[in-house]
């Protein structure tokens, strides 16, 4: 059986097909993925996505049952990600934070990118497995590092992938995709987060990136991997039991809302029903309109609940009711003041600094801000300041850009601290 791996860089493909007549290895062009696979039809088709098509989201809950992290995990998404939940497929890692809390990692991949590759594993009847190069790295470095807290660097092609590891957990990502003209702000970039995180650096990165862009730090080795070139060393991780973990891409299944107006009305309509037309219960002769009203409640309290298959007692069903929305609402209302998450972040930023927000989204304990402000370095100060606050803790620093004026566009996710 064949099977064919693909690595889809920003301008190129980076394949490795093996099947009887052994291993084949190169790139072509992303015009070129259609008649490649049509020429190498795989059995089993592996594909790696880079981490600007994946995006990573750290979530944190003060609470550990994993059915009611699902039933806030939803809304939380909504505000932050970049575009509606609906336009994406998941895949979920929960980890526990002690006896209270839970930390939630998500890997979100669009629906165009998902469908468009499983249309052509259907099409060529290949099974099909997705990648995430920032997970693969992660892995990786978990099994062989020596320390629990690291931060590994992949370089190829002018594409840099930068992963933070503490105390074993994954905890933030960065990648830059830059040319010649770029490499000084680059430069700048990567130096800021080798030099504020006193770790130890693992590298895998082409020499002509390590002599440009400078990767140095104090604790830094070069990973070893014998006669692997740089551009395929993904593809061999995969070929590895140990690190063939692909992402379990799902579509997240949003909970309907019972409204809670809903269910007091109801309430009320069948308590007042039964307080007006208790004086006739013991006359015979009214028996017929009791039991024409008790169909309508069975009715009504189906077509509140159409869940519920079997009618025994509906006010003792509904309290039930009302007690399975209480609990939801708790969990729910445990958010903090967005009034002093905004005092908070404002105390952190120096006034010396300019800083320009556009989206400011508090959502349970995380905080998505986007903005813009006038250098790295300033960027920079406000990311330590952060990370030196007790009131913050940074999940992750998303895609750095500059606009027409030269101004540093960012966007960060924090975690509340309580």
């Amino acid at each position: 059986m064949r099977t064919v791996t693909l690595y889809l860089m920003q301008n190129s493909v980076i394949y490795s097909v093996n099947d009887a007549g052994g291993q084949r290895q190169g790139i072509f062009t992303h015009k070129e993925i259609e008649n490649f696979l049509s020429e190498n039809i795989p059995g089993v088709l592996n594909v790696i996505l880079p981490k600007p098509e994946v995006i990573f989201r750290k979530l944190e809950f003060p609470f550990t049952n994993r059915k009611n992290i699902r039933l806030v995990l939803f809304q939380e998404l909504e505000n932050v990600l970049p575009e509606t939940p609906e336009n994406y497929y998941y895949s979920i890692e929960f980890n526990p934070v002690g006896k209270a809390k839970t930390s939630v990692t998500v890997y979100a991949v669009k629906n165009t990118n998902y469908d468009f590759w499983k249309g052509l594993a259907k099409k060529y009847n290949s099974k099909i497995f997705l990648f995430s190069d920032t997970h693969l790295l992660h892995l990786f470095l978990k099994q062989n590092a020596i320390e629990k807290s690291h931060i590994g660097i992949y370089g190829i092609q002018g594409y840099i992938l930068i992963n933070l590891t503490q105390e074993g957990v994954f905890t933030g990502s960065y990648s830059y995709d830059f040319k010649t003209a770029e490499i000084d702000r680059v430069k700048e970039l990567i130096s800021g987060v080798l030099s504020h995180k006193n770790l130890p650096v693992y590298r895998f990165v082409e020499e002509n990136i390590i002599r440009d862009v400078g990767i140095e730090a104090e604790k830094v080795q070069d990973i070893s991997f014998p006669r692997i070139d740089k551009p395929f060393f993904f593809h061999s991780l995969l070929t590895l039991k140990g690190y063939r973990k692909p992402l379990q891409l799902k579509k997240p299944q949003r909970k309907k809302k019972t409204p809670v107006y809903e269910i007091i009305l109801f309430a009320f309509f069948l308590v007042s029903s039964v307080l007006l037309f208790f004086p006739y219960f013991h006359i015979p002769s009214k028996q017929r309109e009791i039991n024409e009203l008790n169909r309508k409640m069975e009715e009504t309290f189906l077509a509140v609940f159409p869940d519920v298959k079997r009618i025994v007692n509906p006010l003792v069903q509904i309290k039930e009711k009302l007690l399975e929305q209480k609990d939801i609402n708790t969990i729910i209302s445990d958010y903090p003041s967005i009034l002093k998450v905004m005092a908070n972040i404002t105390m952190l930023v120096p006034e010396n600094i300019s800083v320009s927000i556009d989206q400011f989204i508090v959502a349970g304990n995380s905080l998505t801000i986007s903005g813009s402000t006038d250098s790295l370095t300033s960027l920079e100060i406000i990311k330590r300041n952060i990370e030196n606050s007790k009131c913050f803790t940074v999940n992750n620093m998303g895609t750095i850009s500059f606009d027409a004026r030269d101004r540093v566009n960012f966007n960060i996710t924090l975690g509340i601290n309580k």
